[in-house]
């Protein structure tokens, strides 16, 4: 890659062109012990560290997502608020407030940082599916994990340089990737169709399909838009028609991990705009993206920017005087703040909750963006291993079946290894292990009673032969701490992008309210987020 245009790796030097954690580091303070005076209405401003006792090495329920104040909120909005008091008059102003502590909002926050934003929280902890834990020494991820490797000096390698963590992230490229299969750990997968790779490659090098659209990528906008309408199992049959069963098994489970979509259904371009930079070289820190997220949140309270966490937004109404924006505790206590601008770092189907002004077009383009799910599983294990590699697929070298019956076939879809990105340094290790849930409503099934427990079955039917293929024995394994992310991927339909559904669903309100986070493009990844961020901040 030459790191033009817009990528996963050089997403943000062109096309967006100005218009777009909490794991414990060895030199931080505990963010609890920072939380500023002041920051009432819930819990302290900054969120707890997800830091694991020795003997705490097992989850009793899922960590990540927390459904149950939202759903209340959302589902019977007025009613609730009723009940409540009805919302207060602003007893607080702001000049800009973000809603919304993932990724997007604390990118957002750290581009404003100038302005001493205000940013909201729901959850107790921020940085939304960029969070890790640590167990002993060792830091894993607990959802998103790795960046595709940015160009030298494209924004994404300025932010981490900026940041000062650039040097903690670790390359891998799909020549050092291996594949799980028939109880073996093998690198033959891409000998099988070495020009299926090579054209992906190639794709990536020459002719990116970068989101949005940039012709300085040598992608000419009529192919562009038709990658988009097609599904990417289809561009596949008119790219090389047969492909070997492996491989093909292989882009499969790909795609349901990164997306939660299965090819025939996922845009060719969206594929194609992941596929081709991942193959390219991925990177990863140890704890994966919640060492962004981390930094952020200690760059920007330095620099004077306040959050609340455990405070959620219920209502933004845009008025003569400002944006009114009403949030509650855990309580149910309803206070209004006041302010100039806000941005909304929160995905479309929240944001069309809480803005009820939305033209009809633009909330009925919010509604009709889907959300896909998946778990995560760490398997703890009690000494260091040598990691073979940082992550692998695992294969039953068959052709893959309706994505629900697979979703209980299958214990689990991709892992990586936990110490890779530290070259396997701490005194412990563990491997993180995710389910892919792709297809529609599979979040449902994610909260039912049991599920815990019925999901760590299933992702448990699979690690004795991963051990055993590591050398590594099942009495060495200290527990097993399950995750939740019911509404983590935007669904990258075909068509979403050249139909106008992207323009539309982030297009800003009223000149007030504007829109960060990776939805807006449903391209899940940081680069998306970061890019999101920097269109909102163009705006605003």
């Amino acid at each position: 890659m030459t790191g033009q245009g817009s990528s996963r790796r050089g997403f943000l030097r062109q096309g967006l062109g100005l218009a777009a954690g909490g794991i414990l580091l060895p030199a931080m303070r505990p963010l609890k012990s920072l939380a500023r005076a002041g920051s009432t209405l819930g819990s302290p401003a900054l969120s707890r560290i997800g830091s694991m006792r020795w003997d705490r090495s097992s989850s009793l329920d899922f960590t990540g997502d927390d459904p149950d104040l939202p759903h209340e909120f959302f589902w019977d909005k007025w009613n609730v608020l009723q009940q409540s008091g009805g919302v207060p008059a602003p007893s607080e102003y702001r000049p800009l407030v973000i809603v919304g502590g993932g990724i997007s909002g604390l990118l957002s926050a750290w581009q404003l940082r100038d302005q001493k934003p205000l940013l909201l929280e729901q959850a107790s902890r921020l940085g939304g599916n960029s969070k890790g834990e640590q167990w002993g020494d060792l830091r894993y991820s607990i959802g998103a994990a790795y960046l595709s490797e940015p160009d030298e000096d494209d924004d994404t390698d300025l932010l981490l340089k900026e940041l000062g963590i650039r040097d903690q992230f670790k390359r891998e490229d799909a020549s050092e990737s291996l594949v799980f299969s028939a109880g073996k750990l093998s690198q033959d997968l891409w000998s099988q169709a070495p020009h299926v790779l090579a054209r992906i490659l190639e794709i990536g090098e020459n002719t990116y399909p970068g989101i949005p659209f940039d012709p300085e990528n040598g992608l000419d906008r009529d192919t562009w838009e038709k990658w988009d309408r097609m599904s990417f199992e289809q561009w596949l049959l008119e790219e090389f028609g047969s492909i070997p069963t492996a491989v093909k098994e292989y882009l499969t489970l790909y795609c349901w991990s990164s997306f939660g979509m299965d090819l025939n259904e996922l845009s060719a371009l969206q594929a194609l705009n992941f596929l081709s930079a991942d193959l390219g070289g991925t990177i990863a820190a140890p704890g994966g993206n919640a060492l962004i997220a981390q930094t952020l949140q200690k760059r920007l309270f330095d620099s004077g920017t306040e959050f609340r966490s455990e405070v959620m937004v219920v209502d933004i109404q845009v008025k003569a005087d400002g944006v009114h924006i009403c949030v509650a505790d855990r309580k149910r206590r309803l206070k209004t703040i006041r302010a100039d601008r806000c941005i909304v770092a929160a995905p479309k189907f929240v944001a069309r909750l809480l803005l009820d002004q939305l033209p009809k077009d633009q909330a009925e383009a919010m509604g009709r963006l889907g959300y896909r799910a998946y778990l995560v599983a760490n398997v703890l294990l009690k000494s260091p291993i040598k990691s073979p590699s940082y992550e692998l697929f695992r294969l039953e070298n068959r052709k893959t079946g309706n994505p629900r019956d697979e979703v209980r076939e299958r214990p689990f879809t991709d892992l990586c290894f936990a110490s890779w990105a530290a070259d396997d340094a701490f005194n412990c290790s563990g491997l993180t292990l995710y389910k892919a849930m792709p297809f529609i409503g599979a979040r449902h099934f994610l909260f039912a009673d049991h599920a815990h427990d019925k999901y760590r079955g299933q992702f448990e039917r699979g690690i004795p032969e991963v051990l055993s293929a590591l050398g590594i024995s099942e009495t060495d394994v200290a527990g097993i701490r399950l995750t939740r992310w019911g509404h983590a991927l935007p669904e990258a339909r075909q068509g979403f992008l050249v139909d106008g559904s992207a323009s539309l669903v982030s297009k800003p309100f009223a000149g007030k309210v504007f829109f960060a986070n990776q939805d807006n493009y449903a391209n899940p990844c940081f680069e998306t987020a970061y890019a999101a961020a920097r269109e909102a901040v163009a705006q605003l």
